[in-house]
């Protein structure tokens, strides 16, 4: 018989309960080949836009850092700039400058970056990058960045610019990959669980590769809100979507097993 092909199978998996069990029996690698190339389309659109997202924030950063009241230099590890404090907001990112306060006391800016998804400190003696609860300091030294002014850094970024995209699309691939086996491996253990409850019984590996067919609705699902909000982890909705519909596959399996038994 001959096998489906990717988007076959994709759209299978989206609503038809009928074609899981052949799917499994396709085997282990077969369905690791299948979440390689549903990593490579979803991860791929997702990291271009938030590539592109991120490219359109550096043209604007090196506009804002061309116009002459924003001035700056790093001389010996310190700042010094012309406007000071600015606070800039761009997209989802917070960056506030500040040459008056250095890292040592950064947590008195607290109230300003809080509420942006992400931020940057540009202080007196280094910077501050973060996320949420996260964060990581760089001195000026350590970064090499003595005797940098406005066009170097403008320069900098719009090299950055150029190669930001592929970078981001081929980060965003590989991530999605990595995440989408891990989370399987745990709807995978939930799913045994349930399915000895039910008088199931499967090999490891079927399970795991029925977790991976069944994430495809709900990693379609979650892509236009990863999207949107690209600095959110949707771990824990794509576990529990992905648990839900193992459980109606696996009702259906025992449903269809019990049918068969009766003729």
């Amino acid at each position: 018989m001959k096998k489906d092909n990717f988007f076959v199978k994709l759209k299978n998996n989206i609503y038809n309960m009928s074609t899981f069990q052949k799917y499994v029996k396709d085997g282990f690698l077969s369905a690791i080949l299948y979440a390689l190339i549903l990593s490579l389309i979803l991860g791929g659109i997702k990291g271009f836009y938030v590539g592109v997202q991120t490219r359109n924030q550096i043209s604007e950063s090196v506009q804002e850092i061309r116009d002459p009241s924003n001035e700056f230099n790093i001389k010996n590890g310190e700042l010094s700039i012309k406007r000071n404090p600015t606070n800039i907001d761009v997209g989802n990112t917070i960056i506030y400058v500040d040459s008056n306060v250095d890292l040592k006391h950064s947590e008195e800016l607290r109230n300003i970056y809080i509420h942006g998804d992400a931020y940057i400190l540009v202080l007196k003696d280094g910077l501050r990058i973060g996320s949420g609860e996260m964060s990581k300091d760089f001195t000026y030294k350590n970064l090499m960045m003595d005797n940098l002014n406005n066009e170097e850094l403008a320069n900098q970024l719009n090299t950055m610019g150029v190669i930001i995209v592929p970078v981001m699309t081929l980060v965003n691939m590989v991530q999605h990959l990595v995440d989408m086996l891990l989370n399987c491996l745990m709807a995978t253990a939930i799913a045994i669980i349930i399915g000895t409850f039910m008088g199931l019984r499967m090999k490891v590996s079927a399970i795991y590769s029925l977790a991976i067919y069944a994430s495809t609705l709900p990693s379609l699902i979650l892509l236009p809100l990863s999207i949107v909000r690209p600095y959110i982890m949707f771990d824990v909705p794509f576990v529990i979507g992905t648990t839900i519909y193992m459980i109606f596959i696996l009702k259906y399996i025992k449903n269809e097993i019990i049918n068969n038994i009766k003729m």
